[in-house]
């Protein structure tokens, strides 16, 4: 969580929305291998931060992480 490089949030969110993501939390997607990442972004630059509780995000990645090889496979 917090404020990324503009290089960060154009590869994320793309590069037309550099200057409207002023804050953002990640959380990487993985069941045996690397799947994929979760990121929200902010307009503020001072929504997401470094010293925020992720244990939402957290859980919704976790469930994500059950669910995504089943489906990759069909």
């Amino acid at each position: 969580c917090g404020i990324l490089r503009d290089t960060e949030i154009a590869f994320l969110f793309g590069d037309k929305e550099v200057a409207r993501v002023g804050s953002a939390a990640v959380v990487p997607l993985h069941r045996d291998r690397p799947l994929g990442l979760i990121a929200i972004g902010s307009k503020d630059p001072q929504h997401f931060q470094s010293s925020m509780d992720t244990l939402f995000l957290g859980y919704i990645a976790e469930v994500i992480n059950r669910c995504l090889p089943r489906l990759l496979k069909s």
